[in-house]
């Protein structure tokens, strides 16, 4: 016939074996509960070995309850102690361990990540510097174009591909406020310091762009130039 496993087994196998901390602090709070429940016998048995009325057998029979009573509630207050430090052990190891995972899967992924800037961010800056490029060279254009006359007024690409108005302002459904210009953005070198676009200019060139203005598209250097190897 199988045994059927006691909080006792339960506790011995928690503090000699590798198992989960959640496992343990199950036993460590049965073994809790059991130790208050033998707390409030011997307090009854003592009630009852202390009782005038009861007779000599009633009062060996509380006195030996009381003593079994007592050893036990020891046992539990001892397991109990041990449990503790062995929650405490296992929680810990635990946390480490998913710190130590978190950390490997974070560095796996940031690796990941700096192969994939060397590779993307310089050809994709290329791109863009080569659409601001011709961008803004075909600003300048129209604008001559427009000034001359021969026909309807042309906007700028970059307001006919965002729906803006021609002045940059977006329309009140849209936020009613200046739109950030593409070739505004800022693109750093990958490598060194600097800027790959805007191209270097003037510091009173840079002030302008860095306000929204158009000073700094004079002087745009060719889209054939290498994004990480001018500095600003």
């Amino acid at each position: 016939m199988t045994k059927t496993p006691t909080q006792a087994d339960e506790n011995r196998i928690c503090l000699l074996n590798e198992v989960p901390a959640a496992r343990v602090k199950t036993a460590l709070t049965n073994t809790k509960a059991r130790l208050e429940l033998i707390e409030r016998e011997t307090a009854a048995a003592h009630q009852r070995a202390m009782s005038p009325t009861a007779d000599d057998a009633e009062i060996r029979a509380a006195r030996a309850e009381v003593t079994d009573l007592a050893f036990e509630r020891e046992r539990l207050a001892n397991a109990v102690e041990h449990l503790t430090e062995r929650h405490t052990s296992l929680a810990a190891a635990e946390v480490r361990a998913s710190q130590q995972e978190e950390h490997s899967l974070a560095k796996a992924e940031r690796d990941a990540l700096v192969v994939e800037i060397a590779e993307v961010y310089p050809k994709l800056a290329e791109q863009l510097i080569d659409l601001f490029t011709r961008l803004d060279a075909n600003d300048a254009r129209l604008s001559a174009v427009n000034k001359a006359g021969g026909g309807e007024r042309l906007e700028s690409a970059e307001v006919a591909a965002r729906g803006c108005a021609g002045n940059f302002i977006w329309p009140v459904g849209r936020g009613a406020g200046n739109v950030a210009r593409l070739t505004r953005i800022q693109l750093p070198n990958l490598n060194q310091h600097g800027y790959a676009w805007p191209p270097r200019t003037s510091g009173r060139e840079r002030e302008e762009f860095r306000r929204g203005g158009h000073g700094a598209s004079r002087g745009r250097r060719p889209p054939s130039a290498r994004v990480g190897v001018r500095t600003a």
